[in-house]
């Protein structure tokens, strides 16, 4: 049984770095016509980037093996995702044999090509692999349902290792920040022991401090008993309950939202109680 964990998202600075080496040169031409330089940045939405048939989940083995290359012949510089992954190992000292990595992607073309090349450069180097795909963030409407996934997918897996005593390192370097900034403090309230972060400039690992986080469980317990299965209730009643300057506190801090006179309970809040208890 592995003894450590590291968790990291997986964006797509692979392939930006791709399209800026000379092995890309004949893609760029062969695909001309679609931009490859801009499929690292292409949004969840775009023809190209939308699982199955987007031309970025159907390119041919060539390319896969190609972007395989560049990333084998030196890992850190080829991604932000092995940057961080490697700078941990490197900087801990520890035997990849002994590592669980689970890699977690977007469920788009772009972030899975990258996320399936990163495993393969990692199992190559002894690191244990378990891959997850989370719902894109396409929009600020499915907001909550990519916030739900991370916890459903991701942060109960951390939970399960702490239970299991296992050191756990988040690589904060890769992915989408205000996913990435959201994935880190539920990571550090579910038990993380290191938050490394590795900006491109440089070539060693900050392990950032972590501030003692904790949730009101007595709060959050008298708010769960109070809306029970509901999702919105009427606003004179949860502030009658819980007080006018703890709901207007916990609205800016993204806990409830106002729909008309009803205040509602985001679902993400519920599914991180569930997980943590």
């Amino acid at each position: 049984m592995t003894k450590i964990l590291y968790v990291s998202p997986v964006g797509t600075s692979l392939l930006q770095n791709f399209f800026k080496d000379t092995l890309s040169q004949k893609y760029i031409e062969r695909y001309r016509k679609y931009n490859p330089p801009n499929w690292y940045r292409l949004s969840p939405d775009d023809p190209l980037n939308k699982p199955p048939d987007g031309l970025i989940c159907r390119l041919n083995e060539d390319f896969y093996n190609d972007l395989l290359e560049f990333a084998r012949r030196d890992p850190r510089k080829s991604s932000a995702e092995l940057n961080g992954l490697l700078g941990i190992r490197e900087k801990n000292h520890h035997n990849p044999v002994d590592v669980e990595v689970l890699l977690y992607n977007s469920n788009t073309c772009n972030s899975r090509l990258c996320s399936s090349v990163i495993g393969e450069v990692l199992k190559d180097l002894g690191f244990n692999i378990v891959k997850v795909e989370i719902t894109s963030l396409s929009s600020i409407e499915y907001f909550d349902d990519s916030m739900i996934d991370i916890l459903d997918k991701v942060v109960s897996k951390i939970v399960d290792a702490r239970k299991h005593n296992k050191i756990i390192y988040i690589n904060a370097t890769p992915g989408f920040k205000a996913e990435t900034t959201f994935f880190v403090l539920a990571s550090i309230i579910a038990g993380a022991d290191s938050i490394a972060y590795i900006h491109e400039a440089f070539k060693e690992i900050i392990e950032l401090p972590i501030p003692p986080l904790q949730i009101d469980r007595d709060l959050m317990n008298e708010i769960n008993k109070l809306y029970g299965n509901e999702e919105c209730l009427e606003t004179g009643l949860v502030k009658k309950n819980i007080g006018d300057i703890v709901v207007d506190r916990l609205t800016r801090m993204g806990v409830f939202h106002s729909k008309g006179n009803l205040i509602c309970i985001r679902e993400w809040i519920k599914k991180l109680l569930e997980i943590i208890s």
